[in-house]
């Protein structure tokens, strides 16, 4: 059973009753069979190949940019666990809260419908990681799995183009008038990776970067970009406008943390 230089298998062919039975033609008659047979074989396992990768490329859609999805198909390890530096972002919709209280369900359901899907094409335009949804709020990192000289860079941008997404969908009446996102970036060393069970995984960042960018978020106001000093640091000279604002502390960190509004509009 071969396929050009492709050795499948072999197929044995044998009669214990009637020695010399076969013949010249019975050979050709097998070797033509072989043939088609490999063949077969060959496309099934080539097609059951194409389905696999195709899942997979289904599944990491989810959460990475197009142009990051091919490395990561042809290296088996670049989702394993490891230690980098990554730049979070964490966005909110202020009062959501409030406001979901007053709706249906289906009524939330389309309001995130119409939301989430140009905020996650931001994130993939500009390289970063979709991490998750957390109800209303959304995670991306960048650095994680694949680093850029530019991340810090990469998710304020991000974030600016965010906040004029919001504005544009909101005068387009795609989303309630006067909604607003507020959102905060941090700069730390996480553990990325893929986490879960054997048949339900998903690429997560862990450690206290990403806890501290929901922080700073909550710390920003309606159409804020609020940012740490180490994303302040890693910018670009004069990329930005930045405020500085007051010390602020926040749960989990004992001492106040240094922080920048980005003024983007």
């Amino acid at each position: 059973l071969k396929v050009g230089d492709k050795l499948l298998g072999a197929i044995y062919v044998d009669n214990v009753t009637r020695p010399n039975r076969f013949h010249q033609e019975d050979l050709e008659f097998l070797s033509a069979f072989a043939n088609q047979a490999a063949i077969a074989i060959d496309n099934a396992t080539l097609q059951s190949k194409l389905a696999d990768e195709a899942v997979t490329r289904n599944n990491l859609m989810r959460f990475f940019p197009p142009t990051a999805i091919d490395s990561i198909v042809q290296s088996s390890d670049t989702l394993g666990a490891r230690e980098t530096q990554a730049t979070a972002l964490f966005c909110d919709i202020s009062g959501y809260t409030a406001m979901s209280s007053t709706m249906t369900p289906m009524e939330v359901i389309q309001l995130l419908n119409a939301y989430f899907p140009p905020m996650a094409e931001i994130v993939f335009r500009h390289e970063g990681t979709l991490e998750k949804y957390i109800g209303d709020a959304l995670l991306a990192v960048w650095g994680a799995p694949f680093a850029h000289e530019d991340d810090a860079d990469r998710s304020v941008r991000a974030a600016v183009d965010m906040q004029i997404a919001m504005r544009e969908l909101t005068a387009a009446k795609r989303l309630p008038p006067g909604l607003a996102i507020h959102i905060g970036v941090n700069t730390g060393i996480v553990a990325a990776g893929n986490i879960g069970s054997e048949h339900y995984l998903q690429y997560a960042t862990i450690g206290d970067a990403t806890n501290v960018a929901s922080r700073i978020c909550g710390v920003a106001t309606d159409g804020q970009i609020v940012i740490d000093s180490q994303t302040a640091h890693n910018l670009t000279a004069g990329a930005f406008h930045l405020t500085a604002l007051e010390p602020v502390r926040v749960k989990g960190k004992s001492e106040p943390l240094s922080l920048f509004r980005v003024e983007w509009s």
